[in-house]
């Protein structure tokens, strides 16, 4: 549910209060000029002009499902990275600034990160799947990469993850520093990967094409046989 809102706070008013309150921000698109307050699964999140949280419901079109029978051993899994934290991990954050008692309204790093937008790959997404060019894809919320690609992994194929790859940006770098294990990492942030993509590998060179510079994917991994559905190895590179 999306409910009109008038406010006259500005971004830095509303981040000063940020963790001193329940309210998370977050952006899926950009609409200028309205004050949104989203009401999701029993969170409320507080929005201001400019930086706003907003979702179109589009057409039911069966066309839009991906079928996962299509992944297929050999396939490639690759990783669409993330724009920073996105919308998950924040009580976690929030937890971390407290106990370190971390200002973070005199670090411009944290503010910069903390209201950055987060990236949606509809666009792209559609695109890909309208150009049959997509077995499988998985959105890497809350649960992060470990409860996520294992969702669209049929019975008797394995998600095989070589953690080494994956680009972490600076701010999940930041987060590990303050003494959170890798594992609680892992299942709580998306370390840099918003998206993930499973793909036949004579598609890749076509499929980076329909990618920003800034969000273009790279292989982390691959499917093979097995009868677990994800297989991590290797450390992530912090």
């Amino acid at each position: 549910m999306i409910i009109p809102l008038t406010t006259e706070s500005s971004t830095s008013e509303q981040l000063n209060d940020f963790f001193d309150s329940d309210l998370t921000f977050t952006q899926t698109s950009l609409n200028k000029n309205k004050n949104l307050i989203e009401e999701s699964e029993g969170i409320f999140k507080r929005l201001e002009d400019n930086s706003i949280v907003i979702e179109i419901s589009t057409p039911f079109r069966e066309n839009y499902f991906i079928d996962k029978n299509k992944i297929k051993k050999g396939n490639l899994i690759l990783a669409i990275p993330s724009s920073g934290i996105h919308s998950n991990g924040y009580s976690l954050l929030r937890y971390i600034l407290k106990k370190n008692k971390i200002n973070f309204k005199k670090n411009n790093f944290l503010k910069r990160e903390l209201i950055k937008p987060t990236k949606i790959y509809t666009k792209e997404i559609l695109l890909l799947n309208e150009k049959n060019l997509l077995n499988g894809c998985a959105n890497i919320t809350g649960g992060g990469i470990i409860d996520n690609i294992k969702r669209v992994i049929p019975n008797g194929l394995c998600a095989s993850i070589d953690l080494s790859r994956i680009k972490v940006p600076r701010i999940f770098k930041w987060i590990k520093k303050q003494n959170v294990e890798e594992m609680e990492m892992l299942k709580t942030f998306n370390c840099g990967v918003g998206f993930c993509l499973i793909i036949e590998k004579k598609n890749l060179n076509k499929i980076k094409k329909f990618f920003s510079k800034e969000y273009k994917p790279y292989q982390i991994g691959k499917i093979t046989k097995g009868k677990i559905k994800t297989l991590f190895y290797d450390k992530v590179i912090w």
